[in-house]
């Protein structure tokens, strides 16, 4: 997946070199194939504690249009997606830690 693929290499590097990494202003729209990416991303940025100790994830915010795919706040009260995929790994994180 391309989530994954666009990672590998620098994983690969982190761990080569012990550079712990953050990876700023990522996110994807909506849409199945960007969502697939996202989920993704976001579970190999989760799985890989020795690498990432951060990442931002694009929000953009109410100011924007309703329609603009990158949004991660709610729409008329309803949850975007992408946001559901980020709480849903965060969530999963947090119970990991729990253990």
């Amino acid at each position: 997946p391309i989530g994954a693929e666009r990672l590998a290499g620098a994983i690969a590097w982190s761990r080569q070199t012990h550079v712990r990494l953050f990876l700023g202003e990522t996110g994807a729209p909506p849409d199945a194939a960007g969502l697939a990416a996202f989920r993704t991303m976001l579970g190999e940025i989760s799985s890989a504690p020795d690498v990432f100790w951060g990442v931002a994830v694009w929000g953009a915010g109410a100011w924007w249009k309703p329609d603009y795919p990158m949004r991660l706040d709610p729409i008329a009260g309803v949850a975007r997606p992408q946001f559901v995929a980020l709480e849903n790994v965060m969530m999963s994180a947090q119970r990991q830690q729990r253990r």
